[in-house]
């Protein structure tokens, strides 16, 4: 399991600093990241936990079971997400320019959220699934632009009128994204000053 390391490692932690959290031994997690062991169930939970990951992550299930391919290549898997950069950017704290600057966690949740299935193609390339929120997030020219154009618009018109159909469209956006993404979001907008610039 040493999907467990990157994550400890990552997180710049310890074996012992781990095993404390878990209360076992320093043996167990060793053991656990050279896959000699695996953590039974509530074990998995907690280490999901933890480290705010999918046990999906942890136990190399789709999307993660291409996982080292992608993570050795970052940047030529990122190629292949349409999503524009400024959406990566503001929901998942992902540089799609560059990819293996940002944290391990963020690609791990991006995946979890985003992306069904990845599949490497014998050409090279990725034949990628993304998930219903994922798929939103490639329909708009760049749903960070339409965030700032937001910022400053009422949420309904004067009178209660509908919404407009950008701002519906944007409504509807949001509220199909996780609770963490949404959290995200709103610290986003409310760092927008009156002009809408961050």
């Amino acid at each position: 399991m040493n999907r467990l390391k990157e994550l400890r490692v990552d997180a710049g932690i310890t074996q012992a600093d781990l095993a404390a959290y878990l209360k076992c031994s320093n043996n167990t997690v060793s053991r656990y990241e050279l896959g000699e062991r695996q953590p039974d169930y509530e074990t998995l939970i907690k280490l999901a936990e933890y480290f705010k990951a999918p046990t999906s992550f942890l136990m190399g299930s789709a999307p993660f079971d291409v996982w080292d391919l992608i993570n050795s290549n970052r940047k030529g898997f990122f190629a292949y997400i349409n999503i524009p950069s400024d959406n990566l950017q503001i929901l998942w704290g992902i540089d799609k320019d560059n990819p293996d600057a940002s944290p391990l966690t963020n690609i791990v949740r991006f995946m979890n959220s985003a992306v069904v299935e990845a599949r490497p193609t014998s050409e090279g390339d990725w034949d990628i699934t993304l998930t219903p929120s994922g798929e939103m997030m490639c329909t708009a020219d760049n749903t960070g632009d339409a965030i700032r154009t937001r910022k400053n618009k009422p949420t309904t018109q004067e009178g209660g009128e509908p919404l407009d159909a950008e701002a519906y469209e944007l409504t509807l956006r949001i509220m199909a994204l996780p609770l963490e993404q949404k959290n995200r979001m709103i610290g986003y907008l409310d760092s927008l000053d009156e002009t809408g610039k961050a």
